[in-house]
Order: C-alpha cells, then structure tokens, then sequence
C-alpha cells in the first residue's frame, strides 16, 4: 500500500503520518511483516487544512464565505424533488463607508467582526451566516415558512445591534438594512432568490436604513424604474431638466416674510415630474449628488441676490456635499453676492449619522464665514441631542408629521411642545413645515414657534414669480397670529 494518511494523538499532540509499504515474504511465500516507511506530513495537512478552510470562510469574520453559502444554497433548491420553505436574508451595514474611510480599515474590520459575531449569537445552529464581500452579509434561516418566523428573530437582531459596539474605545452604532426573500415562493434558484433579497434589502436602505423589508413584486417594477432614473439623471443637468421653486417662511410675530426655502423639481421628457424623494436618493448612490448640490446651491444664490428685498435663502445640503472636500469653498462662492447671513444651509439627521465628525467641523466653518445653519426634519427617526451639545445650530425644523397631527393628537402635541422648549434653552429659532391650517398654525405660535411654511401660507412657487409675491404679501388670510404671538 502507499501513502495512507493517518492521524495520532499523543501527549505531545496531534501529528499526521502517511505510510506506505509492501509485505514481507517467506521462502514458501507467507506473509510474515511488512517493510516500509512512514512520513510525517503533519505540517502539509495543517496547511492543506488552512487553505481548505480559505475556500470556504471569510478570513476576518470566520463566517461562511459567498462561494460555500452558493454551494450550500445550492444544495438546499437542489437536493430534492421539491424546494423546501427556508429564508435568504440580506444584510448591508449603514454608514459602514464613512467609518472606513475616516476611522481607518482597522476600525471597520472591528465593526465588520462584531456584527458577524452578533449574527452568530442570534442564528439557531440549522441556520448558516455568511459574509459574502465587504460590509454585505447574508443568512439562511431553514424550515421558516412564513414572514412571522422571520420578523420574530429580525426583532430580536435590531435590540441586539442596539447595543453600541466598542470600536478602539469609541461607541459606534450598528444600523443594518435588512432585506428578506421567501423560498421558494420569491425564488427557486439561488440567483433569483439573492436578487429578491438585495432589492427588499435596498428598499429598506431607501426608507431610512435601520430595518427590514421582505420581498414583493412591487420592488421588482421599482427596480426596472430606478435604473431607467439613473441613467435619465446623467446629463439632466445639461439638458436643463431642472429647475428650483420657492416656498415662503412667514414670522409668526408679524407674519412678514422672513425667508423661501429653495426647492429642486425633476421633469424629464419621458417620465414627466419625478419627485425629490424618488431621485435624489438614485442621484446619491450613482454619486451625482455632489454636481446636482452645487448647481443647486449656485442657482438659488443667484435668484436671492435678485430679490426686491433681502430675504433668507435655505438651501438643502446632502450629506455628500456635506463632507465633500473643498465644500465650504464652494458656498462662499456661490454667496459671493449675498450677506452670509442671508444664506441658511439645512442639513438632515441622517447626513450627522453617517459621518458626524466631518460633518460638524464643515458646519463650525460655515458658522464661523457667517453662514446660518438648520437642523431638518428634527425627532424624525435618529437622536440628534448629541449632536445639538456638539454644535448649535440657528434653526430647528419641526417636521410635518408632528404639525400635521397636531390638532388632534396629545402626544404630538407634547413632543412639539418639547422640541420648542429645548429650542429655546439652546437659544435657538424654530420652523414649523408642512402647515396647511390655521388651526396649526395658532397653536404652534401659542407654543411660541418663531415661523411657519406650508400650504397655508402658499404653495412653492417659481423663481420669475417670487418678486411678486414679496410686493403683494399682506399676511395670512383670516389669521389673528399677530394677536396671539403678543398674548404668548
């Protein structure tokens, strides 16, 4: 026999042996031994052992890796006469980026490590995880037949990622976009079945990050539409498809105008008016946002410093352009016409979330040109307190959800309240969106809010019409705000 492989455990440890011999024979020719020879290739099974294990797992996480989770995916669909009920699961880490790029790549494989980990500690031992490249994971629950056995553990993920992870002695939030496809009702090949669950996984990612989203066909359809978006937004800018409005912000002491909030409108040939939520996330992930910001910014720059009076300027600013380099520059260019006073840069939430640190310094050095700064869309989904006690802002924007429920809701009412109080202790002016009643608009300037915007007061309107509409204003029909701003 030749190179049979063995394997001996002595008080020394482990070792591997190949043998090989042949008999040895007498003069009648009886076996009566063997001679041979036994090698020790304990060092080439160690390695063989390694590289096996490379094909197969992440190096980092020690997860199953994308070419093991096809196979075994594979195996599932294809190991019977029928597909069984199992879930493919889809992960992508928010914000996972800019940690990288700022923090350096070993504080991502920290982040990129722990979450494998948590994974792990929350998967049932029939379940596989993988990390199938970069901050993407993927998990495979089996014998799950229905969205509620999957929404159960999906619940228990995001308490456990609530939980800050330690990243070299600094917390950092684990936010995950989850994506869920069902086999074999979205799929019945791994292809299909990985797709389904990266486009719920993108929906999730679209709708604020930091959930999850099963499978429908709807999100096919989205799919072929966002691409056809994508490839209209290149060149949109050159083909002048589009344009800003307008919309008023009036004080709630005098109900004079105090200010427009520029807004960017899409039209396109084709799909006619495509509205901002839709584009400017496409616009962000196809890294247009930078171009589109700044021709944004210096068109509506442009149309202020026309104005018959001199009135504020917001201008909405993504948190690409945010912590873009050579961003601040590219303001104080574009106001070059305009008092920097005059000019209000809104930021959301979410743009503080994904880098705060670079974030903050861009806002400390417009604040420090004269630039006035608003925080958008405040206590709409993240907790920006830590952020007020970094920098403070000029403006809070009260979010439409809360004003629209305001008259008929007590909880609204006691978080706007609130949202005003803490405003006022920080020394700092607030906005009312999205107000379309006078009845709102009352209670919010009983509560001492220091301006409103909203449908009430108009709809946005285009750049050639604002000059009229500055000359004409006389105030709010039928309002008596001015009556109760001096009773507060």
């Amino acid at each position: 026999f030749r190179d049979v492989h063995v394997s001996l455990r002595t008080a020394a440890g482990d070792s591997w042996w190949s043998l090989s011999a042949r008999p040895l024979l007498d003069d009648r020719g009886v076996v009566v031994g063997w001679r041979g020879v036994a090698t020790d290739i304990t060092d080439k099974h160690v390695a063989h052992r390694q590289l096996s294990w490379l094909a197969n797992n992440d190096s980092l996480t020690g997860l199953v890796n994308r070419h093991q989770f096809r196979e075994l995916l594979h195996g599932l669909l294809h190991g019977g006469s029928t597909v069984p009920s199992f879930a493919v699961i889809c992960f992508d880490l928010d914000g996972f980026k800019q940690i990288n790029d700022n923090r350096g790549h070993a504080a991502g494989d920290v982040l990129l490590s722990t979450f494998g980990q948590r994974l792990m500690s929350m998967a049932r031992r029939t379940d596989t995880v993988a990390r199938l490249g970069g901050d993407e994971f993927a998990m495979v629950l089996r014998g799950v037949a229905t969205v509620h056995e999957v929404r159960g553990l999906l619940d228990r993920l995001l308490d456990e990622l609530s939980e800050p992870c330690d990243v070299y002695g600094q917390a950092e939030l684990l936010r995950v976009s989850i994506g869920v496809a069902m086999a074999p009702t979205d799929g019945r090949d791994y292809d299909t079945l990985l797709n389904h669950a990266d486009l719920a996984m993108y929906d999730a990612k679209q709708n604020g990050g930091n959930r999850y989203c099963f499978f429908h066909t709807a999100l096919g359809d989205n799919n072929r539409r966002r691409s056809a978006l994508a490839q209209a937004l290149r060149g949109a800018i050159e083909r002048g498809e589009f344009r800003l409005e307008y919309q008023p912000q009036v004080s709630t002491v005098d109900e004079q105008l105090c200010g427009f909030e520029a807004l960017l409108r899409w039209r396109h040939e084709e799909y006619g008016d495509v509205s901002p939520s839709e584009f400017v996330p496409i616009a962000e992930s196809i890294g247009l946002m930078r171009d589109l910001g700044d021709w944004v910014l210096e068109r509506a720059c442009e149309d202020a410093a026309g104005w018959p009076i001199p009135l504020t300027v917001s201008i909405n600013v993504s948190a690409t352009q945010l912590t873009a380099p050579g961003f601040v520059g590219r303001v104080d260019a574009a106001a070059a016409k305009l008092d920097p006073g005059m000019v209000e840069l809104e930021v959301t939430e979410s743009a503080l979330i994904d880098d705060a640190d670079a974030a903050v310094s861009a806002l400390k050095q417009l604040r420090a040109l004269g630039f006035r700064t608003a925080l958008d869309d405040f206590g709409t989904g993240y907790s920006a307190l830590g952020y007020l006690r970094r920098f403070p802002f000029d403006t809070l924007k009260i979010d439409r959800s809360f004003v629209r429920d305001l008259s008929r809701d007590g909880e609204a009412q006691v978080l706007v309240e609130t949202i005003l109080a803490m405003a006022r202790a920080l020394r700092m002016r607030t906005i009312a969106e999205g107000v379309e009643h006078l009845i709102e608009a009352e209670m919010l300037t009983l509560r001492g809010c220091a301006a409103l915007q909203g449908y009430l007061v108009s709809r946005p309107i285009a750049p050639d019409h604002v000059a009229d509409f500055v000359t004409m204003w006389s105030g709010i029909p039928g309002s008596r705000l001015r009556e109760t701003a001096l009773v507060d």
